[in-house]
Parts: structure tokens; sequence; C-alpha cells
């Protein structure tokens, strides 16, 4: 699955999510708020409760690698690690 069809098509089935980027590391398994925002050609910011990450289509468009249960994805400029029910 693609990440951009996994936040817009699945959002909430997702139950955790990990982000570690060059700035910081996110982890949550309570997510309140998870919205993904066109902000200009290509590019978009998902919203992780009232955390802000920025990504590109190039990005969204990544296939995730399931292993355990977990869909693992390997982009850029972060890691993501999301958890579904």
């Amino acid at each position: 699955m693609r990440l951009r069809e996994l936040l817009m098509e699945e959002g909430k089935n997702i139950i955790s999510m990990i982000i570690e980027s060059e700035d910081m590391t996110y982890s949550s398994s309570n997510i309140s708020k998870l919205d993904l925002i066109p902000v200009g050609v290509g590019n978009y910011t998902l919203v992780l409760n009232e955390v802000i990450f920025d990504f590109s289509d190039e990005d969204l468009d990544k296939e995730g690698i399931l292993k355990n249960g977990i869909l693992y994805f390997e982009l850029e400029k972060a890691k993501i690690e999301v958890g579904m029910k």
C-alpha cells in the first residue's frame, strides 16, 4: 500500500505511528487527529495530533513494506512505521 492511500483512505484504521526524521522522532499510539493537507503543487502537510510534517508527492507515492503487522515506509528525509487495526 502506498503512503498516500494509507493516509487518505485508511486513516481511521491507524492505531499507531512513529515518524523519525532528521529533526525529531514522534511516536503516538493515541491518534486524535490525522489530516493530509495539500499545500501547493506536489507538497503536503501531515497533521498528526498536534505535530506537523511536510511531505512531497514522491514521499506519498512510496510503497510500504509489511513486517509483523507493521507497515514501514523509507522516505528521503524520514522513516515511518504504521500500526493498523
